[in-house]
């Protein structure tokens, strides 16, 4: 939690919520999935992660993370930077901060995890080290011919490694003391690519858009009634983009197109293919 608050108040302007949007594929017309359902065995490791994940103490220390997200933002200010005024993306520029805070989040919640798998092997380990030599020593036990010197030896081995787990135990659970996984380094600089990426298609061509259609003077709001609106009233039920030309007279090409997609997006007009070059649409009943 420190180090989370730490990071926003670098680069964020105090403490900020942020939302990673996912983009997921096209399930038109797919089956529905068959999800695998969860056993006993995974539930047991998910409270057992979980019970650990609860327990665990210190401050989360991720100085290679802070570094290699420090290098991100500022690899694509520079990139952006270098680009012609005219090629420069100034929302992607500002989305960065927002990428960068939501991989960072990422980033330390994924090297806590690390950190709980780690535990668990290094236990496990442990445990079945001393399962291990107590089997042995049941085993010297009851062998009749095994002498006094094996039997102790035996024994010794048995304390030897249940103090080694009782050691590791008092420490265990102190997050300062493991070091930084490559992996959750990297899963934060992909997370954040892609949360710009997204962020980008989602936020800036939409911006872009309604600068553009208020220049065309098209309204894409629900608030009222908009030229848009009146364009679909006179609409046949049947049309190309050659008939929408002869409704919209004066509008441009990229703004027709544009109130198309809005109709479209809207599931109030579809595309049922094309005729002589030209794509063919009707109104959705």
């Amino acid at each position: 939690d420190q180090t989370l608050k730490q990071w926003q108040n670098a680069i964020a302007d105090g403490s900020a919520q942020r939302v990673l949007i996912c983009l997921v594929p096209d399930n038109t017309y797919q089956p529905m999935p068959t999800y695998k359902q969860y056993t006993e065995e995974d539930k047991a490791y998910i409270a057992r992660a979980t019970s650990l994940l609860m327990k665990m103490q210190g401050k989360v220390e991720t100085p290679r993370l802070d570094r290699a997200m420090n290098a991100w933002v500022e690899n694509i200010r520079v990139t952006m930077d270098a680009l012609p005024k005219s090629e420069r993306n100034d929302e992607k520029a500002r989305f960065r901060f927002r990428s960068t805070e939501i991989a960072h989040t990422l980033g330390v919640v994924m090297h806590c995890c690390f950190i709980v798998q780690e535990i668990m092997d290094t236990e496990d380990a442990l445990n079945a080290e001393l399962r291990v030599k107590t089997e042995e020593l049941e085993a010297v036990r009851s062998d009749i011919s095994s002498s006094c010197e094996q039997i102790a030896e035996a024994e010794r081995a048995v304390i030897a490694a249940r103090e080694a787990l009782e050691t590791w135990k008092s420490t265990a659970l102190e997050l300062d003391q493991y070091s930084e996984n490559k992996a959750a380094i990297d899963l934060a600089l992909y997370t954040a690519d892609y949360c710009l990426d997204v962020q980008d298609l989602l936020w800036t061509k939409r911006l872009r858009a309604q600068q553009r259609a208020s220049f065309e003077g098209i309204s894409l709001t629900q608030s009222g009634r908009s030229s848009s609106e009146d364009c679909y009233m006179k609409l046949p039920e049947r049309f190309t983009m050659t008939e929408l030309d002869s409704i919209l007279i004066g509008k441009s090409k990229v703004a027709i197109k544009q109130i198309v997609q809005r109709f479209m997006k809207s599931n109030m007009i579809r595309k049922t293919g094309t005729e002589h070059g030209f794509a063919v649409y009707e109104k959705v009943a």
